[in-house]
């Protein structure tokens, strides 16, 4: 199941222009491999289970129908509207989500340029000039 989640990565990698993969940051690539990877692992698995059922319900009904009459079937029309609802809410956490996401990109760009500075500073040993500067700002 991850060589299939590895390789939908891929393909979305392919897929992408010239001009989408400079938009493409550091903060994106990784936010994606952390937590967006494991989405596709689940959403491989979704389309069979959606046949699965839908045949299941199909046959359930007939029997029900057969065995009891039409009064059981609005129980399955309720389980049939709750599913419904439930994809609808889907939808919208999805949407919500890929909000949550650009703001996690940005987060983690933002966090990648302080630790490159901070790897600046260390590396030219400049501690104590800035150190004394916020010193000096602070008074």
């Amino acid at each position: 199941m991850l060589q299939t989640c590895r390789f939908l990565f891929i393909l979305e990698v392919l897929r992408l222009s010239q001009a989408d993969i400079s938009n493409v940051t550091s903060g994106f690539v990784i936010n994606l491999i952390a937590s967006d990877l494991q989405r596709f692992d689940k959403t491989v698995m979704q389309p069979v289970l959606i046949i699965q059922a839908s045949l299941e319900l199909c046959s359930i009904s007939f029997l029900m129908y057969y065995l009891f009459g039409w009064r059981p079937l609005t129980g399955v029309l309720f389980l049939m509207t709750v599913a419904l609802y439930s994809g609808m809410m889907g939808r919208a956490c999805a949407m919500l989500r890929s909000k949550i996401s650009k703001v996690a990109d940005q987060r983690v760009d933002i966090m990648n340029a302080i630790i490159s500075g901070v790897r600046t500073v260390k590396m030219y040993a400049w501690e104590w000039p800035f150190m004394e500067r916020v010193q000096r700002i602070r008074r």
